[in-house]
């Protein structure tokens, strides 16, 4: 066992202040989700991959995801394949090098860019939380031989909230 224990800081919060924390979080995922289910209507997907970066905890959209034998209307290149609820899915755009496949981007460029700029006022349970309780940061591990440095990152179980309690977080 490793002695990183020590570079962590636990907290928990709980109490009826934090139980309408959580409360009213529920109108800001409701639209964060009604957006969402108008951009994927448009483009006919049927479901879509959060922006990642240092910081970001997905509070926009970077893709589109569509079942994999979905008919597209230009020759796509196909980004990344998985699937979900064990359906092939694939993350796709059009060719680039047809004007087809250019202006199918195009589009997708623009309905992303307009989500993304309606989702603004309305943070991922993630982005909430840090915002709201004002984290600059946290760590997860320590230095080793192959990380001089800690990895900044929250991580919690069950999207930080505990299991079986409305009032925890």
């Amino acid at each position: 066992m490793s002695d990183h224990v020590k570079f962590y800081d636990y907290y928990i919060v709980e109490g009826p202040e934090v139980q309408a924390l959580i409360e009213s979080f529920e109108p800001i995922s409701q639209k964060r989700s009604e957006l969402i289910k108008e951009a994927m209507t448009l483009v006919e997907a049927v479901g879509w991959v959060d922006s990642q970066s240092f910081g970001d905890k997905g509070d926009k959209i970077q893709s589109f995801v569509w079942k994999a034998d979905h008919k597209f209307p230009c020759e796509i290149t196909i980004k990344r394949r998985s699937y979900m609820d064990k359906v092939p899915v694939i993350v796709a755009r059009g060719k680039g090098n047809t004007s087809d496949g250019r202006e199918f981007n195009k589009k997708l460029d623009v309905i992303i860019k307009n989500v993304n700029n309606k989702l603004g006022p309305f943070p991922c349970w993630s982005s909430y939380i840090i915002n709201h309780f004002g984290i600059m940061h946290s760590a997860h591990g320590g230095p080793v031989a192959n990380r001089p440095f800690a990895t900044a990152i929250l991580t919690t179980s069950y999207g930080g909230t505990i299991s079986g309690r409305q009032d925890a977080l």
